[in-house]
């Protein structure tokens, strides 16, 4: 579910003259005392789906997020008929899987989007002001609680201390509260939790990478005694493993690692003189690929940790594997592979492919180092300098259905959120479109 917590849908997205709604989550979450039942959720979808379809034309449904099997089209025209049809849809999500509901669905009228479940109930909505007021009278009218949904600028945002993910520390981050989340928060606050000092933090982060790597060396030494295999696997990633750790410990006693790297210490990068581009990663890697999917065609590539001044030394690579149908995801760091890679459902044989990997010759193609330049050039550089954001990602992916080839790249800013998109045709690097997110509203009182 993609509300409360840590996440937030960008209220700027909506349609001229819809506005975005929300689930509720302590509704809709599994437990708690506000919380509506399995039966009671399901029947809040259902009910939920049949209003909204009377402002759609088309719709794409599932009864599990399996996404097998599909059915997809134009919903029926007469009023009477699209409420029937959409009964028959979830009639048979419970037929396909009886155990649970575990659907997905999406309703869209021409290209808005209305109801967005894509990735399963409850789903945001994409409504007019009197649409959503009908959606709560008709809840309502089902004994159902009138707000199971929310206005999404009526979401707060606010920067504050949390739990770290693992629960092992504390740090401040962006929230994002539904309207009972915030009261059930004002309602039950306590003892604000303290950030440690960035000291604090330093120290402690020094002494957890010097005892992770005294346990890597301990280990390291216990499969090297008499009598073991003087080689092993689990030897093997230890030793992959040791090496970070140890620059990370390094660091963290304030040594300057990237002087140490002009002082000689150096990254390996796969024999290419400066970390490689995009397209020398591939090219670099393409030995094992062979050998792993000899059919595969690359498909998407995209950046990690990408920064406007910095080399990118990080990409991933998605590949579409006709064989397996299926698509499969490694990442190439300096122009090495790393896997295993990760399998997924995700179906890219309409995609028009990048890189054959049968084939040795770079695509014809402008490659990341150009297209960095060019988005710098055209609004990245104008972009951070002005509101203190930077570059976050750069993708390079095939078109589906015969579109175009292109490059985009996202800036951004974490708080207050702002974003930037540039988009680019990856063969003759015209700009194709350029968006830029306004500033978010402040919260209400």
């Amino acid at each position: 579910m993609s509300t409360g917590g840590l996440n937030r849908w960008d209220w700027h997205r909506a349609s001229a003259g819809f506005g975005f709604y929300l689930p509720e989550p302590i509704h809709f979450a599994q437990s708690g005392a506000a919380a509506i039942a399995s039966e009671t959720f399901k029947r809040a979808c259902h009910i939920t789906a049949r209003c909204l379809a009377q402002w759609a034309d088309t719709y794409r449904a599932t009864p599990s997020f399996y996404r097998q099997p599909m059915r997809e089209g134009a919903l029926p025209a007469n009023p009477d008929a699209r409420q029937q049809f959409v009964d028959e849809l979830f009639g048979w999500f419970t037929d396909v899987q009886p155990d649970g509901f575990a659907a997905e669905m999406s309703l869209r009228s021409g290209d808005r989007w209305v109801l967005d479940a894509h990735d399963g109930f409850p789903g945001p909505l994409q409504l007019r002001p009197e649409e959503f007021v009908e959606l709560q009278q008709r809840l309502t009218a089902a004994g159902l609680p009138p707000d199971l949904y929310y206005p999404i600028l009526d979401q707060r945002e606010v920067v504050e201390a949390s739990r770290s993910h693992s629960g092992s520390g504390v740090v401040r981050g962006v929230m994002f509260y539904s309207p009972l989340q915030w009261a059930a928060r004002a309602a039950t606050e306590s003892q604000p939790l303290i950030v440690p000092s960035e000291d604090e933090r330093a120290r402690a982060f020094a002494a957890a990478c010097n005892a992770f790597r005294e346990a890597l060396l301990l280990r390291m030494q216990q499969l090297r005694e008499p009598g073991r295999p003087e080689r092993s696997t689990e030897a093997d990633e230890l030793e992959d493993l040791f090496l970070p750790v140890q620059d990370l410990w390094v660091q963290s006693r304030g040594v300057d690692m990237d002087q140490q790297r002009r002082l000689g210490y150096r990254d390996p990068i796969a024999g290419w003189p400066t970390p490689p581009s995009a397209f020398q990663s591939i090219a670099s890697a393409l030995p094992a690929l062979r050998r792993l999917h000899p059919d595969a065609f690359v498909w998407q590539v995209f950046s990690k940790r990408a920064r406007a001044e910095q080399p990118i030394r990080r990409w991933d690579l998605s590949l579409w594997v006709p064989s397996i149908e299926r698509s499969m995801f490694y990442q190439l760091i300096n122009g090495v592979l790393f896997g295993p890679g990760h399998e997924s459902k995700i179906d890219a044989s309409a995609t028009a492919p990048i890189w054959p990997i049968e084939r040795d010759e770079f695509p014809d193609l402008i490659d990341s180092p150009t297209i960095l330049e060019n988005v710098e050039a055209h609004g990245g550089r104008e972009f951070r300098e002005r509101t203190g954001g930077d570059l976050g990602e750069l993708r390079l992916y095939g078109g589906f259905h015969d579109e175009r080839i292109a490059w985009v790249a996202s800036y951004g800013r974490r708080y207050p959120r702002i974003g930037m998109r540039i988009w680019l045709d990856a063969r003759s690097g015209e700009i194709i479109g350029h968006e830029e997110d306004p500033e978010a509203p402040s919260a209400p009182a």
